[in-house]
C-alpha cells in the first residue's frame, strides 16, 4: 500500500485565500508528504509568506513564475517537481472534507490499475454564501470503472468531472494531462476524461470537496484561443488514439451551435452521433435552466439529466 501523495497548488491573486488552503490541508486525516506551490506572477505573495503558513512543515517546493503564464502553463511546469505515487491539484480557495484523501488513495491502494480517482461534484458561491450539492448518479457506492465500462458510460451520460475532485497516478498524470494554454476551459476535462479511458477510474459518491466560485478566478488564459473545432484539429493532428476515443465517448457535446454548424462542415462531421446530439441538448437545457430554477430543483435535474 502506497499513501504517498504530493499537493500542486498553482496560485494567481489568490493571497487572500492562504489561509484557507493551508487550513484544509492541515486538517486532512492523512497528510501530503510534499507541497508544490507555484506562484504564477503574483507580486503580492511570496516565499517567506507562503512559509509562514505551512504551520506544520510540509516539505514545500515554491516555484515562482517571473509573469503569469495561466494555471495550466503553471501545473505543466510543476510536474517535473512530482515525486510521489500520487498527485493532487488544490485551488487555493477550495474547501476539503478531512478525511478527501484517505477515502481516495483507500479506493486507489485497492485498484492499482486506475489512473485517478474523482467524486461527485460540488460548489460554493462564495458571494451568496451558498453551497451547491450534485449527485451525477454513476452509483451510490463506492466503485472502480474499467476503462471499458467507463468509456461505456461516458459515451451515453452527460457528466463533468469537477477539477477539485481528482487524486492522480503521478506517472500516468505527467504522462496523459493535456494542460496547456491551447486547450483553454478544457485542459482538465480532456486530461480526466482520456485518463479515466485508458486505466479505469475510482468513483466516490460522497461529497467531499467544494469548488469556490468567485468573481475574481477566471484566468483570461482559460479562454484564450479557445473554440472546439480547433481543439478538435489540434488533437487530430498529435493524437489519433485520444481522437478516437474522444469522438467515441460523444466527449465534445459542451460546444455552442454557431461550433457545431463549423463541426458539420469540417472532416470531424462524424463525431455528430445520435447520443452527440442527446447530450448536446441535455446540457443546452440544463445551462438555461440553472440560470433561474430553486437550488434543489437544479440538484435534481443534474441527477436526472446526466
Amino acid at each position: 500500500m502506497n499513501y504517498e501523495y504530493s499537493i500542486l497548488i498553482p496560485c494567481y491573486n489568490g493571497l487572500q485565500f492562504l489561509p484557507n488552503i493551508f487550513k484544509q490541508i492541515n486538517n486532512q486525516t492523512l497528510k501530503p508528504i510534499e507541497l508544490i506551490f507555484i506562484n504564477d506572477g503574483d507580486s503580492s505573495i511570496t516565499k517567506d509568506i507562503v512559509s509562514n503558513y505551512n504551520t506544520l512543515n510540509f516539505n514545500l517546493k515554491y516555484i515562482k513564475n517571473d509573469k503569469n503564464i495561466g494555471v495550466n502553463k503553471s501545473i505543466k511546469k510543476a510536474c517535473k517537481f512530482i515525486k510521489t505515487k500520487f498527485i493532487k491539484i488544490m485551488s487555493v480557495d477550495d474547501i476539503f472534507d478531512e478525511n478527501y484523501a484517505k477515502t481516495h488513495l483507500d479506493m486507489l491502494n485497492k485498484h492499482p490499475e486506475a489512473g485517478m480517482s474523482f467524486s461527485n461534484p460540488s460548489f460554493f458561491i462564495l458571494e451568496e454564501n451558498k453551497y451547491y450539492q450534485y449527485d451525477i448518479n454513476l452509483s451510490p457506492n463506492e466503485v472502480f470503472f474499467n476503462h471499458i465500462n467507463f468509456k461505456r458510460i461516458a459515451k451515453e451520460r452527460t457528466f463533468k468531472i469537477f477539477s477539485n475532485t481528482p487524486i492522480y497516478n503521478s506517472e500516468i498524470f505527467k504522462k496523459y494531462n493535456y494542460f496547456d494554454d491551447f486547450y483553454g476551459r478544457d485542459a482538465d476535462q480532456l486530461t480526466n476524461f482520456i485518463i479515466s479511458s485508458k486505466y479505469g477510474v475510482c468513483f466516490i459518491p460522497k461529497i467531499q470537496s467544494y469548488w469556490t466560485m468567485h468573481s475574481k478566478q477566471i484566468s483570461k488564459f482559460l479562454y484564450k484561443n479557445y473554440n472546439t473545432l480547433n481543439i478538435l484539429e489540434n488533437i487530430y493532428s498529435k493524437n489519433k488514439e485520444d481522437y478516437n476515443i474522444l469522438v467515441d465517448i460523444n466527449y465534445f457535446y459542451d460546444t455552442s451551435i454557431y461550433q457545431l454548424i463549423r463541426i458539420i462542415f469540417s472532416k470531424h462531421l462524424k463525431i455528430i452521433r445520435f447520443n452527440f446530439i442527446i447530450k448536446f441538448l441535455k446540457f443546452k437545457i440544463w445551462k438555461i435552466f440553472r440560470l433561474f430554477v430553486p437550488k434543489k430543483i437544479l440538484e435534481y435535474l443534474v441527477k436526472r439529466f446526466s
